[in-house]
């Protein structure tokens, strides 16, 4: 029997309150840091979704303006081209009106030829696209202007698939045997 006056031996383990009170608090901590770890995450996935956003807004403003720059390059090339055929066309009516010239003062169409350093057929060719410029432009028109064979001997002068379907070579800077 223990002693009335006597104080009671401590016992090797805490009380059970002391231990309850220590394991809720570690639990709590847990919970926390969880919560952390959770609220971690959706901020990465909200700053990745963000990112993401911002990149396809970017990326649909820049094909936009690619597009936009593309039309109006296409539009510049298109009136380049078109004022570069319209050029053309002017300067080979001008060598069709000095190979008629040619042809006026005498020379035989092998002459004018040999002359402009060009195969008989074209030259042939450039007297008959002069001679139709004439025609139709009437008195007051001018010589050089392109006519619709004019325009259609620079086109097939110009492509390199034409000239071995018909055999016209080009109408400058031929040189060869005539």
């Amino acid at each position: 029997m223990p002693n009335p006056g006597s104080k009671p031996k401590p016992s090797p383990r805490p009380p059970r309150h002391l231990e309850a009170s220590e394991r809720l608090e570690r639990n709590r901590e847990r919970v926390e840091k969880r919560r952390a770890r959770a609220r971690q995450r959706e901020k990465a996935i909200t700053a990745a979704v963000k990112q993401y956003v911002a990149a396809w807004v970017a990326i649909d403003e820049c094909e936009s303006k690619r597009d936009r720059d593309l039309e109006t390059y296409r539009q510049q090339m298109q009136q380049l081209k078109t004022g570069a055929e319209e050029e053309l066309a002017g300067y080979r009516g001008e060598q069709a009106a000095a190979a008629a010239a040619l042809r006026e003062e005498g020379q035989s169409d092998d002459d004018v030829a040999e002359l402009l350093e060009i195969t008989p057929r074209q030259a042939r060719q450039l007297i008959a696209a002069a001679r139709n410029a004439n025609h139709e432009s009437g008195p007051s028109g001018s010589p050089g202007q392109a006519t619709p064979e004019i325009k259609s001997l620079s086109r097939t002068s110009a492509d390199p698939s034409a000239e071995s379907s018909s055999d016209i070579e080009p109408t400058q800077g031929q040189s060869g045997s005539h």
